[in-house]
């Protein structure tokens, strides 16, 4: 559950709600840093499909240590067949057949999964977004400063909520 939009410091805040943010925020959570995680919707389902070659998902779980990674997924299909027909003047029904295992990931279960990992280690979750505008590198407007005490970030909520 989201918390209220208030002065919250802490060590690390992610900007971003997707599945690279989530993940970030877990692993950051293990450490002994404060994290904050901001999402404009996070209580919204993720809108793209994500899929994997099975021993790179294998390899990510293993990695992250995370083993219930391999818990979320929907599909998993032994051969890989890519079709490329319809350009380059290719017959619409020919395909290129890989030997390779691919699983297409359970994005709601990911979710659900990676918010579990927060609450476990205390990474709270901003519902809201990160106004700052890059003005050159490593320079931005008001909405992100830097200085020798360290760095303020405005949050603002985003009333998003938005299921699915």
């Amino acid at each position: 559950r989201a918390v209220q939009m208030a002065d919250l410091t802490v060590d690390v805040a992610v900007v971003g709600g997707g599945p690279a943010g989530y993940v970030m925020a877990a692993l950051l959570g293990r450490s002994e840093h404060s994290v904050a995680l901001v999402d404009p919707k996070p209580e919204g389902a993720w809108p793209n499909n994500y899929g994997s070659w099975r021993e790179e998902w294998e390899a990510l779980a293993a990695s992250l240590q995370m083993p219930e990674l391999l818990d979320c997924v929907s599909t998993n299909w032994a051969v890989t067949d890519c079709f490329f027909g319809g350009s380059f003047d290719t017959p619409d029904d020919e395909r290129l057949r890989l030997d390779r295992a691919y699983l297409k990931v359970d994005r709601l279960r990911l979710k659900a999964l990676l918010r579990e990992k927060h609450a476990a280690t205390g990474v709270q979750l901003l519902e809201g977004y990160a106004p700052a505008a890059a003005i050159a590198p490593n320079l931005f407007d008001g909405g992100l400063v830097h200085d020798a005490s360290g760095s303020t970030l405005t949050v603002k909520a985003s009333g998003g909520g938005g299921g699915g």
